[in-house]
């Protein structure tokens, strides 16, 4: 329903879809496009045209064929019910949507998705062959003896890492390797010792785990934990120690980097 500047009703003809106006006063009128008799109806603040019954007199139509004149605010507000309504384009709904995604582009660039793998984090042995991504605040570190293939330090969190991979051909097994680097790593520690070892699956490979602590050549207390990775072709050692006060509050963190480490095949490494 519309209504006109001069107080007249413009309502939808429930005979045809059309619309009908009826002047301020009047409750009946005749449909200009259907010839239907209609009459208001009027439901508290809501008033409809209804089709008259038979038989009751309809008013004296106009000899002037066509819609009634309506302001332009009502020729975009009512149309035929089967006739779609005609919209204007929005040149600020336009420039709106360039804008957000312009917006969207330079925060793409800005802000890249982090969920993916940070590939700046991740770290490679010298012949390419082993890898591993780190969490971050990790970072490359000097090379600290040259059994180390890849060291990294988290120095926010006081934590350091050295990793050594070696070809599987070259040892009895798993757990024969493991006895090797535990037993090098108490002759070098002063006052060391070496938790039992547990075998578990790191990424699905068999891995030895175990914790040793100990004093280093420079007097410095230290506690590691130590995985030691069976992947395809190599045994892995991820070496991750602390300060031995500290080891407590960072067993779970340093045992968790073995989680990022794998091997790459012989081809993708060329």
């Amino acid at each position: 329903m519309a209504r006109l500047d001069d107080d007249s009703l413009v309502l939808s003809c429930p005979a045809c879809g059309t619309f009908a106006q009826l002047p301020s006063g009047e409750r009946d009128t005749i449909c200009w496009k259907c010839k239907a008799h209609l009459q208001v109806q009027v439901r508290g603040r809501r008033a409809t045209l209804e089709v008259a019954p038979p038989g009751e007199a309809a008013p004296q139509q106009d000899t002037v064929e066509g819609p009634p004149p309506l302001t332009a605010e009502t020729e975009q507000a009512l149309w035929p019910a089967d006739t779609p309504p005609r919209r204007r384009a929005s040149r600020f709904s336009s420039t709106v949507w360039v804008v957000l995604a312009i917006v969207a582009a330079g925060a793409a660039l800005l802000f890249p998705n982090r969920r993916g793998p940070d590939r700046s984090n991740v770290l490679r042995t010298p012949d390419s062959r082993i890898e591993i991504e780190l969490p971050s605040g990790w970072s490359s570190a000097p090379l600290p003896n040259a059994a180390c293939q890849i060291a990294a330090v988290n120095r926010a969190q006081m934590e350091s890492v050295c990793i050594i991979s070696q070809q599987k051909a070259d040892f009895k097994n798993l757990g024969s390797y493991g006895e090797i680097l535990q037993k090098s790593m108490l002759q070098r520690l002063g006052g060391a010792e070496a938790s039992t070892g547990d075998m578990i699956l790191v990424n699905g490979h068999p891995t030895l785990r175990y914790e040793v602590t100990g004093t280093s050549s420079l007097g410095i207390k230290v506690g590691y934990v130590i995985a030691v990775v069976e992947t395809e072709t190599r045994f892995n050692e991820v070496a991750a120690f602390v300060d031995q006060s500290q080891l407590p509050g960072h067993r779970a963190s340093l045992g968790n980097l073995a989680y990022g480490l794998r091997e790459i095949a012989a081809t993708a490494g060329r």
